[in-house]
């Protein structure tokens, strides 16, 4: 069982996840002291998005379905975005 401490944090870093600029690149995980996972699916939420198609990431990254190149380039587009952003 989670803490609802735990929980909210979770919460907190899906939001981070979703909403900021950069939120893309994290990967932000929530471990209580008992060391149990606090994931998306038990908030029902859905999965991370992958970078390069949307599809669900974790069978993206399982499956290696993108290359290396691919997705540094979607990183790096994502980051020049959010510094044009700051230079507004």
């Amino acid at each position: 069982m989670q803490s609802e401490d735990a929980v909210s944090v979770k919460r907190v870093t899906v939001a981070l996840e979703d909403l900021h600029p950069l939120g893309r690149l994290w990967d932000l995980d929530v471990i209580t002291p008992g060391m149990m996972v606090v994931s998306r699916a038990q908030l029902d939420l859905p999965p991370r998005r992958c970078l390069a198609c949307s599809r669900d990431a974790l069978i993206c990254a399982r499956n290696r379905t993108h290359s290396l190149g691919t997705l540094n380039a979607q990183i790096k587009q994502i980051v020049r975005a959010f510094e044009s952003e700051g230079e507004r």
